[in-house]
Order: structure tokens, then sequence, then C-alpha cells
């Protein structure tokens, strides 16, 4: 079977996208007429229809000395036959490719700028073809409908779709969807990370540091490598004294350095969007010692809400410690690398550490702790559980990270350093912020307004708090790209119909798992997603999880897809589940 080049399939392409443009029949998957995003479409087809050179069609006289095939009698392989040039061919014969390339047409005269129309088109296209994408699953009419129906009652059908596209196999999707599944929603599963605009690719700092935001992020570099070392004078930043630079001979023969990973997100909602994170390559550090910290989970949370609003006069609010890893001592300091291009020159100037880089890097003491050491948290806990103890307070009882006030009412729960704090009086909620403010630098919510990703709504007077989670499981179904169902699923868990007539109902025999370590991975992600957000908010979806949780040993891939499937479609039918709880 012969198979279609990519000049082939880019010139069908652009064929379609002609057609499809100029035909007068209504298309859900084009933008609006009057958007921009269908102006700049208008604009790229002038260009491509100007400048595409067009598939020379073989002359009909030749057609008729077309060699033919010999007619077989058995069923064998494909194997060459004779052919006889005499007989004429009596079915229409199919497009033939030149043998010759044709000539490339010259290069676009027209004053269009076709990069510059590609990036308005990507700022615009996105929010028109969800748009288009929704309203073709949502409708019966429509070219797009006609193609991407889905099943009803969930027959299992063979599908060919890669690893990730468990969620598309009982949906028909068309080319367009296909596409801009791919180019935009594979792209959100970092919610924060920085894509290139031209091939939607997630960028590293060494990436963004040769673009035009460049200025940007070396200040974002700047303010980071600051904030570890001894601050900056000429900015006018406080530094914490987490690391320090040193030679290759100022380090101890017994430590072995590891190296740096550095985080570049845009959070819009930040003052400086532009943020540099640095972290340590911890799988190289050797530490002997005990790593666990205890901390509050979400059961104790909500224990700690329901006191709130069952006490009278109680309240809650919400205490976060910033930098809570870089303001531990530690005894046995670590090493790591930094590579030179991490570095402004503005810093390297003002630091006077030209000569100490070796190989285009330098070598840094870690004097406290620092994310990514294994060793970092439990210091951390343990110099918080000490200046509390200072200030009289200590743990209630066995429970891990609920801590009380030795002659105060005050209760509070601890998740790393997050603090949820039930107080009788503001008089109380102060003594313990003071307690904290002369060890740390704190952030305050006095309206208790999240706490552990939860969103929580407080009704003192009614004795009520609404627990919620918006937006968690809209991202959590843009992460795994999974379709919207045409119709709603309100059963999180496929029903198992029984066999009507048999006297014994049998179970389905379990067999060995044949999924791969991506699908594996995969189903994990999404079984690690939604646990949280069925401890914490919904409740009713835990059986599901958990069924598929135990069947990745002994279920079959095609099975698991299924189920997997089925509980997404539950979830894109409920996905702002909310949990009250009343005194």
């Amino acid at each position: 079977m012969p198979i279609s080049s990519k000049d082939d399939l880019l010139r069908a392409v652009l064929h379609d996208l002609r057609v499809t443009l100029k035909s007068t029949i209504s298309n859900d998957l084009l933008p609006p007429p009057n958007s921009e995003s269908r102006k700049i479409l208008e604009q790229l087809n002038e260009i491509f229809d100007q400048n595409t050179a067009k598939v020379p069609r073989v002359p009909t006289s030749s057609l008729s000395s077309a060699p033919t095939v010999s007619p077989v009698t058995a069923t064998v392989p494909r194997v060459p036959t004779t052919v006889s040039p005499s007989t004429a061919p009596t079915a229409n014969v199919p497009r033939v490719v030149p043998t010759h390339a044709p000539t490339p047409s010259p290069a676009p005269t027209a004053d269009i700028n076709a990069p510059d129309l590609m990036k308005r088109l990507r700022k615009t296209i996105f929010k028109d073809a969800l748009r288009a994408v929704t309203d073709s699953r949502r409708t019966s009419s429509g070219q797009a409908m006609q193609n991407a129906h889905r099943q009803s009652s969930r027959v299992r059908k063979s599908t060919n779709s890669s690893d990730f596209q468990y969620a598309n196999s009982t949906v028909e999707i068309s080319p367009a969807e296909e596409e801009f599944i791919r180019q935009h929603v594979a792209n959100m599963d970092v919610i924060n990370s920085v894509m290139d605009p031209d091939t939607g690719k997630e960028q590293e700092l060494k990436d963004l540091l040769k673009t035009k935001d460049k200025k940007h992020w070396e200040g974002g570099s700047f303010k980071e490598l600051a904030r570890l070392a001894q601050g900056s004078k000429r900015r006018s930043l406080q530094g914490t004294d987490t690391i320090d630079f040193i030679t290759r001979s100022e380090m101890p023969i017994d430590k072995k350095p590891t190296y740096a990973r550095v985080c570049a997100n845009y959070r819009e909602q930040k003052e400086d969007p532009y943020r540099v994170r640095i972290t340590v390559g911890g799988d190289r550090i050797q530490y002997d010692g005990e790593t666990f910290t205890p901390n509050a989970d979400v059961t104790t949370a909500k224990i700690l809400f329901n006191s709130v609003i069952s006490t009278p006069m109680a309240k809650f609010l919400g205490i976060d410690i910033k930098d809570f890893y870089l303001m531990t001592k530690m005894d046995n300091p670590e090493f790591m690398y930094l590579p030179r291009w991490i570095f402004p020159q503005e810093f390297i100037d003002e630091y006077g550490i030209e000569d100490k880089f070796h190989n285009d890097k330098i070598l840094v003491r870690i004097n406290k702790g620092m994310y990514g050491l294994p060793q970092a948290g439990r210091l951390a806990y343990i110099e918080l559980i000490k200046h509390l103890s200072e200030h009289g307070y200590v743990r209630a009882g066995l429970t891990p990270g609920l801590f009380k006030h030795v002659t105060r009412p005050t209760i509070f729960t601890l998740f790393v350093d997050d603090f949820g704090v039930k107080y009788n009086s503001k008089e109380d909620a102060m003594h313990l912020i003071q307690s904290l403010e002369t060890k740390y630098n704190i952030t305050i919510d006095w309206e208790g307004s999240t706490f552990l990703g939860m969103h929580l709504k407080w009704d003192y007077v009614n004795g009520t708090v609404e627990l919620s989670m918006p937006g968690y499981v809209w991202k959590a179904l843009i992460r795994f790209q999974h379709i919207l169902p045409k119709k709603p699923q309100h059963s999180p868990h496929p029903h198992t119909p029984p066999t009507f007539g048999a006297k014994v109902q049998y179970a389905k025999e379990n067999l060995e798992s044949d999924l791969t370590p991506a699908q594996l991975k995969h189903i994990q992600r999404v079984i690690g997603v939604f646990l949280y957000y069925g401890r914490a908010i919904d409740s009713t979806i835990q059986p599901a999880v958990g069924s598929i949780s135990s069947s990745l040993s002994t279920g079959q891939w095609e099975d698991i897809k299924f189920r997997t499937n089925h509980f997404l479609d539950y979830m894109a039918t409920h996905p702002n589940a909310k949990l009250i709880y009343k005194k």
C-alpha cells in the first residue's frame, strides 16, 4: 500500500483549508466569520494560495498505456506479477505522483508577514477553537458531530491510540479536534511553566535568557541568588546566608558535590511574575539521618473545622511561613555546583567571584536547609517545635501535626509551613502570631479562606463551613486530555450487568497485567490527582479510584482504560462538588 509523503499531506491540508474557507456550509470548527482568528486564517490562505506549488497531473493520454496486473486465481501473498501492457484499465486510476518534483515557486512578494500572523493566530485561536470544539460536542448538527459521536452504553472497541490517548478510546474525533488537543491542551500539563510561543514546548531558564525577556529573567536569577546568598546592597535585597561561594580546595575530601535544578515560572498574580527558584539535586546527597516529618493530614484539618463551628465565639485563620526551609542551620554542610549561565554579570561583579569559576561552573557550600535536601524538612520542623515550645505551644497528644497552648484555648494544625488556627479571641491569635514573628517571616489570612488547597467559606453566625476546590477538576481534565462526554455520566464506576438465567454469577478472571511503564505511570497520575480530591471534598469517588488502583497489578489495559475513561466522564459531569459542615 503506498504511503503519502509529507509534501502530499501538506498539499492536502492546504487544499482542505481553501475549500473550507470558501464553502458556504456552516462549519462549527472554524472561528466565527468576524473574529480575528478567522481573518488571520483567511490571510494565511492567501499566502498559501499564492505560493503553494501545484501538483502536476498525469496527462489523460498516458493513462491508455498504463499497465494492468494479471488476475490472481488463488489466495497467495502479494508478489510482483506479469504485466500485460495491451489491456487498458477498467477502473479509475488513482492520482499518480510525478517522478520529478515541481519547480518551487518564488518567495512571497505580498506585504503580509506570515510569522507575525502565526503569532497573532496563536494568541486568539485557543479561545475560538475551544468554543468550537465544545459546541461541536453539544450539538447534534454540523459536520463535526457526524464524525465525533460517542458510542452508546460504553461499548468497548479496538483502538490504535497511543499510551496517552486512552481517554479518547470511545470517541472518534476529527483531525481538527485532534490537532487542537495536541497543540494546545497537551501543553497545559504544567500551568505556570513558560511555553515557547512558536513551538509550544516548555522552556528552561537557559532558553529564556536568550529571548526578548532576557532582562526580566536575569532579574529573577539575580533575586534568587541574592536571596540564597548574602543579599545585594545595589538592589537592597536581603539574603539568608544559605550558600557561600567557595573554591574546589575548600571542600572536604569526604564530600561529593551535587547538581542544581533551576525552575523558571511565570506567576502573573505575583508582584514580580518572573520567578526563578534553585533547588538541590537531593538524589546525590548521602544522608543517613532521619528524614521523616510528622504533619497533619486532611482528616485532622476537617476535625478542626468542625471544632471551630461547634465552639461558641471560635474562629479560624491561616498562617504561612515564608522561606521555611531556608532558615534552618545544618551541622554538616552540603555542596553543590551552579552553572555559570545562571549568574547575571551584575551579580558576578558585585560578589567578585569571577576567579572562582572553573569549567563554567562554581562550587557553593550549603549552610542552611534548602529545597531538595532530604534532611531539610525534618531539621526545619525540629527547630520550629523548639521555638513554639518556648512560647507555650506543645503537641496535642499523639495526633501528628496537632498543637495546643498550655493555658490558652488556641489549637492549630501544622502541615509543613502552613498553620490552620482555631482561636477564641484576637488576643489569643496575636499571641501566636507575635511568637512566630520573632523568628520567621509570615503571612496571615485572617479570613481563613484557604487551607491545604481547600477553599473555605465560613458562616460563624449559622455555624456552617463550606469546603470546595474550584477549578481543580477542570485543570485535571485538561492535564489528562479528556474529551467532554456527549451525555452526562452520573456514576463514577461502570455498572456490571448481571447474567440473567445463570445460577452462578462468576467474577472476571484475574490475569497478569499487560500495562506498559508509560501506561502505568499515567494511570497512577490520574489516581494521585483525584485521590486527594476524594479525601478532601468528594468522598463518593473514593470507591471508583480505589477500584482502579487495585486493578493495576491484575487488570488488562483495555479494561483499565475503559474504567478510567468512565470515571473521568463522571468528573466532567460533576466538576464542582462542595462539602458543608454544620454544627
